[in-house]
C-alpha cells in the first residue's frame, strides 16, 4: 500500500481520478501503477451489458485497400468498432499518435530499455549495485505473486518491456488516448470503466529477425472475456520492419492449437491457418507511424517477420479488459484507467 500517496478519506480510485492529466512529482509518477492495481478492489465490478459480445445489425465499415476496415481516429466511435470486430475481427484506426507523440513515445520507449537494460546488468554482476529507479523505468511491485517476475523475464527476454514498470509512458499513452477520444471509445465498446492488464501491457522494440507465432490471445487468457487490444505502431511496418500478419476475419471461437509445425502448445500450426484461411486469405499489411488496429482475444494474427526486412518496430501494446468479466487479477494484474 503506497500510503502516502493515497487520500485516505477517498481511497486509490478518487485518488488516480483527482491525479489524473496533472503534473506530478517524480516519486509519486512512480507511485501511480501501484495506485492503479489497488483501485481494482473498489470499482463496481456489474456488467456494463447484459450478455457478450454484442450483437449489432448494421455491418462495419467495408475492408478498404489493405484488406481491414479502417478509419480516421476523429471517425472512431464504440458503435462503428463494435460492427468492425463483430464482422471484420478488427479495425484499424489512422492518426491515433501525432508525429510529436510519436517521437516522445519512442524516445521514451528508448529509455525503459535503457533502465531494464542497466538493472539486468546489474543484477548480473555479483555485489553491483542496482540503478536507482526513475520514472522511465521503475519496476511495479506485486507483493505475494510469485508469477510477476518470471513473466517480467519471459517479457523483456523477449524485445519488450512492461508498460506498468514505465510509470511516465504509462501516463503519457494514458493521456494521449485521452486526448485523441480512445479512452471513451473503449468504455463505451466494454460497457464499463476499462482496466488494463499489467501481464499485457507492453512495450516493444521488434528486431527485423523476430520469431513469428500464430495465436489468438484467448488461447491463454481464457473464456468469458470482454476485452480489447490496442496494438498502436510508432514505426511503419510490414514492408522493411516487422509488422503482422492477419487471417482477415472475425473468428468466434479459439481454433485448434498445438497442430502441425506449432512450436507451442497455444499456437497455431501452418496446416490450421491454411484450412481457416481459405475463405479469408492472410494479408501482411503495412501500417504507418501513429496507426493502431483494435482487436479482441479471438483475432488470429501473428508478427510478419521477413530476412528482407533490416530495421526494428517501435511499438505498445495494451490489453483492456471490463471489470465484470477479469481474468484472474493475480495472474494478469489490473491497472484501473
Amino acid at each position: 500500500m503506497v500510503s502516502e500517496a493515497v487520500d485516505e478519506r477517498h481511497g486509490a480510485l478518487a485518488t488516480i481520478d483527482a491525479l489524473d492529466g496533472q503534473a506530478t512529482p517524480a516519486d509519486l509518477e512512480r507511485a501511480l501503477p501501484s495506485l492503479r492495481r489497488e483501485a481494482f478492489a473498489e470499482l463496481d465490478r456489474a456488467p456494463g451489458f447484459p450478455t457478450w459480445p454484442v450483437t449489432t445489425d448494421e455491418p462495419g465499415p467495408p475492408p478498404g485497400g489493405r484488406g481491414l476496415p479502417e478509419v480516421d481516429v476523429t471517425e472512431l466511435d464504440a458503435g462503428v468498432l463494435r460492427r468492425s470486430i463483430n464482422q471484420h475481427g478488427c479495425l484499424l484506426v489512422r492518426g491515433v499518435a501525432d508525429p510529436a507523440d510519436i517521437e516522445r513515445l519512442t524516445e521514451g520507449i528508448d529509455r525503459a530499455f535503457d533502465g531494464s537494460d542497466a538493472r539486468r546488468r546489474a543484477a548480473q554482476d555479483q555485489g553491483a549495485p542496482l540503478p536507482p529507479a526513475s520514472p522511465w523505468y521503475s519496476r511495479l511491485k506485486v507483493p505475494g505473486n510469485k508469477g510477476w517476475g518470471p513473466g517480467r523475464v519471459w517479457v523483456e527476454d523477449g524485445a519488450g518491456v512492461m508498460l506498468a514498470d514505465s510509470p511516465r509512458l504509462l501516463a503519457q499513452l494514458f493521456e494521449l488516448y485521452e486526448r485523441k477520444g480512445v479512452r471513451g471509445v473503449v468504455a463505451g465498446y466494454l460497457g464499463e470503466r476499462p482496466v488494463l492488464s499489467a501481464k499485457k501491457g507492453t512495450l516493444r522494440r521488434v528486431p527485423p529477425d523476430s520469431d513469428s507465432h500464430w495465436h489468438q490471445d484467448g488461447s491463454f487468457l481464457g473464456d468469458g472475456l470482454r476485452v480489447l487490444n490496442i496494438w498502436l505502431t510508432l514505426t511503419r511496418c510490414g514492408d522493411d520492419a516487422p509488422g503482422l500478419d492477419i487471417v482477415p476475419k472475425r473468428f468466434d471461437r479459439v481454433v485448434a492449437t498445438g497442430s502441425g509445425d506449432a512450436r507451442f502448445a497455444n499456437m497455431v500450426g501452418d496446416d490450421v491457418i491454411a484450412e481457416v484461411s481459405a475463405d479469408a486469405p492472410v494479408i501482411r499489411p503495412v501500417f504507418e507511424p501513429g496507426e493502431a488496429l483494435l482487436f479482441d482475444e479471438l483475432f488470429l494474427h501473428s508478427t510478419a517477420a521477413a530476412p528482407t526486412m533490416t530495421r526494428r518496430r517501435y511499438a505498445i501494446e495494451s490489453w483492456f479488459f471490463a471489470p465484470s468479466a477479469y481474468p484472474d487479477p493475480d495472474v494478469q494484474v489490473p491497472l484501473v484507467w
